[in-house]
């Protein structure tokens, strides 16, 4: 019988605990209201007609953006008092991107001029760490995703490098499209740049 109500006992503590929740959890939502796309030496920006090495060449993509938030329904049957934590959650842009698009003013990467790069020629990621070397290189589309979907990686400034080497004699300038669901499209343009 002891046994019994035990396990009763930890039955519905157990309950208790897991279904207790915040009283006011918020779905967080973004919308993109301009991007910026700037050459850099690292993380520093590049002047117009700079120079810089292949391998500290990287172009940076901010996305200025706002946040709506949507407060979750709650069910009432929910014993908000015994809540451990109140977990928000970031659910990425509110229109997902649907096309992203990367191209040169030159023939580079075996593509031609204004036709969009390759993603495998590209990785990209987000600013973690001081030393370059230790920031984790995902690829364009696991970025889209993030952005469209949210969670802990979610941000709105990304470096891209190239995975191959570019080869040109010429000032490069870069150009990206980002187009969304509702119909929304930005697109930007880097300065001049010189690749040695």
């Amino acid at each position: 019988m002891k046994k019994t109500i035990k396990i009763y006992f930890i039955f519905i503590l157990l309950q208790f605990i897991v279904f207790a929740c915040c009283p006011d959890p918020k779905t967080y939502f973004s919308k993109i209201n301009s991007i910026n796309f700037d050459n850099c030496n690292l993380k520093t920006d590049l002047v117009d007609s700079a120079t810089v090495s292949k391998s500290k060449f990287r172009i940076r993509l901010r996305m200025s953006n706002e946040n709506f938030v949507s407060a979750i329904n709650r069910n009432l049957f929910i014993n908000e008092a015994a809540a451990l934590s109140c977990d928000d959650t970031f659910v990425g842009l509110k229109s997902d991107i649907t096309n992203l698009k990367i191209s040169c003013n030159k023939d580079i990467l075996d593509t031609p001029a204004g036709e969009a790069i390759d993603f495998s020629k590209m990785k990209v990621y987000r600013t973690a760490y001081v030393d370059d070397e230790k920031n984790t290189r995902i690829t364009i589309n696991e970025m889209i995703t993030i952005l469209n979907n949210g969670g802990y990686l979610l941000d709105f400034v990304w470096y891209f490098e190239f995975e191959e080497e570019i080869i040109s004699n010429d000032y490069l300038k870069f150009k990206i499209t980002i187009e969304q669901e509702d119909g929304s499209e930005f697109e930007a343009e880097t300065n001049s740049v010189k690749i040695e």
